[in-house]
């Protein structure tokens, strides 16, 4: 590689889509990729009931460690892991996921299809330009596989509407002084 990772030298800047390519086709950071859709997959893989109760902590060298809330709920799992690891495995379409852990501890609760938290402003109204959309769309195009693409375009999306809606509230109290 010519150019520093993260997308820049002296000289240029690169685009984004080159950047994360050029870091995708290292074959470390591709696992580490695979790794991280594995913490994502968990609630579509053992639904709600078992979510609700058990949550994905981290994983480390293909053993995916779980947190439940009680350890009569790690014991339950335990007799499902190998159930559990066979979905995950043909979800991703690898063999990511070579064993899995069961620890019992405090539970936090991660929602990753949830796009916004309490906190966050509402950006749900906020409408972006032909042009902003035209540039996020250059920016991420090409990029493979398309489910990172499409998640790099929803960011960049949520992130230009954040940007829209912080100008309106500044504009808004330059206003009100």
């Amino acid at each position: 590689m010519d150019r520093p990772a993260w997308g820049r030298n002296k000289y240029m800047l690169y685009g984004l889509g080159e950047t994360i390519r050029e870091l995708t086709s290292n074959e470390e950071m591709r696992a580490k990729l695979e790794e991280s859709k594995v913490l994502s997959l968990w609630a579509q893989v053992v639904g709600p009931a078992i979510s609700d109760n058990a949550a994905p902590e981290k994983i480390k060298n293909g053993i995916l460690y779980i947190k439940t809330k009680s350890p009569a709920w790690a014991q339950e799992l335990k007799v499902l892991d190998s159930k559990i690891k066979k979905q995950i495995n043909a979800l991703l379409g690898s063999h990511t996921v070579h064993e899995i852990r069961f620890i019992h501890g405090p539970l936090i609760i991660k929602d990753n299809n949830q796009d916004n938290n309490e906190d966050s402003p509402d950006i749900s109204s906020i409408k972006l330009t032909q042009n902003d959309l035209e540039h996020i769309e250059e920016l991420v195009g090409g990029l493979e596989p398309a489910e990172l693409q499409e998640r790099v375009l929803r960011l960049l999306v949520k992130n230009k509407k954040l940007e829209r809606w912080r100008q309106k509230q500044l504009a808004l109290r330059e206003h009100g002084r």
